[in-house]
């Protein structure tokens, strides 16, 4: 696949087994501009696991549901059971499976939710040794900045805790970013911690030179020289890009508002900390854990996920009227209070509620609208692009600029590394990973020596002497078009034919490795006819006139994308690791990923 900023081209595979674009063919590529897959529960998902009976047993159900006044579920399935309502077509199991498609009725909840009972406040901290927290009183801290969707975000991580922050910064200024450092400070600060190190890029300095030296004590400053990056803090920004995209492809939504992506953001880096650090200080203690002495509750932090349709019981000061008993919400984040709640987006009014007591619908489709017009109204950009510092787009599933991330291809050699080992091998993780270009030297195995000959001995079909183009034989091929080189997949071969022109000696050397030694010392070129293999094409690399094709600008930025990757990839290789690439990376690697 092929990244461009608005869309991605998808190359289909030829009959040979290789993929390519023939960009005046519609069928040889496939545009993809929408969003595939969601995983959150929808009324239309939970409609398509019903069979066409099933889907009009439910509505069935669901209408004479309606047409007895809404009564509790339990109340109809007795009306049922016990035949209350002659000529009845309705079973329990239809009702079953109404409840299962379309959720609790949301004008019940509306109209007969009552106020409950407050949960009484429990305590629930966590002892933790006193060694170790008097090992780690003094922390050192890595920060760096985060852009989602044009919104800017301060991320942190502690370098022995691994602890993480994600702070909104409303606006890029001084200002802002102390009130975020302030706030930071006032964590550790509640925890037991205190801040005496913090690494950052340059660009902090005018921020924090002033910030640092006001603290008591003053906090020590290292500040990363020009073209370097703190390592901690641009592998911690990776990490939370991956749980932010995870998060982002379980939404049925593809224009998220501001508050959504705010809250995204800070929930996926908080949610960081529940799981022990296997580099961290401790094994069976996680960060959350140490920071603030305190267990994780399932009813406050695990019934519900971020994204999900609810609706929020309401209490309003006069219940003598006929407002509303429940709101539209989205759902957002569990509060910090002891006694429990929840932060969420009132689709009505754009802002952010806190309730106690919530109601799980499906999502439906007049609700991922409404979201939609939110996100319009915000003039937020559409789907998600994070930024690094630099303001490069990071596109979704671009580890290798140019090519789409398989999962299945990865798995081998990884087995899931990356969300069990986020922070294994820190120091050296970024070096890596700054360097990933290098890294492909050993993705691909090397080639046999007799198999090199025989690709470096294949001829262009432009080469073979026929009535068509017949030429001087010290006369150049000269292309009128170059960029017709990259259309079809035949780039070993084109590569072995220049290096057998430029170099006589290389040729002769390889087909010695492949057959007996010569006795005869003269070195002299074979006379026998070259003819080109069947089953490579090369009808797009002819140059007569008739056969060249001009491109519009659109096609010519996808193939420009491709010849920038291969460029890039193959920088430094020689002969021997160009060809091992070509032929083992880009056939035999692309038939196990498709």
């Amino acid at each position: 696949m092929v990244h461009m900023p608005n869309k991605i081209v998808k190359f289909k595979q030829f009959s040979n087994g290789l993929y390519a674009m023939d960009p005046n063919d519609e069928n040889s590529f496939e545009m993809k501009n929408k969003k595939p897959y969601q995983f959150m529960n929808t009324q239309e998902e939970n409609m398509k696991f019903l069979s066409t009976r099933q889907q009009k047993r439910a509505k069935l159900a669901r209408e004479l549901y309606e047409s007895m006044g809404t009564p509790t579920v339990d109340d109809l399935k007795a009306m049922i059971r016990m035949n209350l309502i002659k000529n009845n077509v309705v079973t329990t199991d239809d009702v079953n499976l109404a409840t299962k498609a379309y959720g609790p009725d949301v004008g019940g909840i509306k109209g007969k939710t009552t106020r409950s009972r407050p949960t009484p406040v429990a305590s629930n901290m966590v002892e933790i040794p006193e060694e170790l927290l008097d090992v780690q009183q003094d922390l050192i801290v890595s920060m760096d900045g985060l852009t989602v969707n044009s919104l800017k975000f301060l991320s942190t991580i502690s370098h022995d805790l691994y602890y993480r922050t994600a702070q909104y910064v409303a606006s890029p200024v001084a200002s802002v970013y102390e009130k975020c450092m302030d706030e930071l400070l006032a964590v550790y600060k509640r925890g037991g911690f205190t801040i005496s190190e913090i690494h950052c890029d340059n660009e902090f300095r005018k921020v924090m030179d002033p910030f640092s030296a006001r603290q008591d004590p003053p906090i020590k400053m290292n500040y990363a020289s020009a073209q370097e990056h703190v390592p901690r803090a641009e592998r911690n920004n990776r990490v939370i890009q991956e749980r932010v995209r995870s998060a982002y492809h379980r939404f049925p939504y593809t224009h998220l508002p501001r508050i959504l992506v705010k809250y995204l953001v800070m929930e996926s880096t908080k949610k960081l900390n529940f799981f022990p650090n296997k580099n961290g200080v401790s094994k069976y203690f996680s960060p959350r854990m140490i920071m603030h002495h305190e267990n994780l509750d399932y009813e406050r932090h695990c019934k519900y996920q971020i994204g999900e349709y609810v609706q929020a019981h309401d209490e309003p000061p006069q219940t003598n009227t006929n407002a509303a008993r429940s709101l539209d919400c989205i759902y957002l984040r569990p509060m910090d209070n002891a006694q429990g709640g929840h932060e969420l987006l009132h689709l009505q009014t754009n802002k952010v509620v806190k309730r106690r007591q919530l109601t799980k619908i499906p999502i439906t489709p007049s609700i991922i609208n409404q979201v939609h017009a939110l996100a319009i109204l915000d003039g937020m950009p559409e789907g998600l692009k994070i930024k690094n510092r630099a303001d490069n787009i990071i596109f979704d599933s671009a580890w290798i600029a140019g090519v789409d991330y398989d999962e299945a291809l990865f798995d081998e050699q990884y087995e899931d590394a990356d969300y069990d080992n986020d922070d294994d091998d820190m120091d050296e993780g970024i070096e890596e990973e700054e360097n990933e270009s290098n890294d492909m030297d050993v993705d691909y195995d090397e080639m046999d020596e007799n198999e090199l000959a025989d690709l470096v001995e294949e001829a262009h079909g432009f080469n073979v002497p026929n009535e068509a183009n017949r030429t001087v034989e010290a006369e150049a091929v000269v292309f009128e078009n170059e960029e017709e080189e990259i259309v079809f997949e035949d780039e070993p071969i084109e590569d072995g034919d220049e290096d057998y022109e430029d170099s006589k000696e290389e040729d002769v050397s390889l087909e010695a490795d492949g057959e007996e030694e010569d006795t005869n010392p003269t070195l002299r070129r074979t006379s026998r006819v070259r003819t080109p293999d069947l089953k490579y094409g090369f009808q797009n690399l002819q140059a007569n006139a008739d056969q060249t094709k001009e491109y519009t600008q659109e096609t010519a930025m996808i193939i420009a994308y491709t010849m920038c990757h291969y460029n890039d990839t193959m920088n430094g290789m020689d002969d021997v690791k160009a060809y091992s690439f070509i032929q083992t990376y880009s056939w035999n690697k692309g038939l196990k990923k498709f």
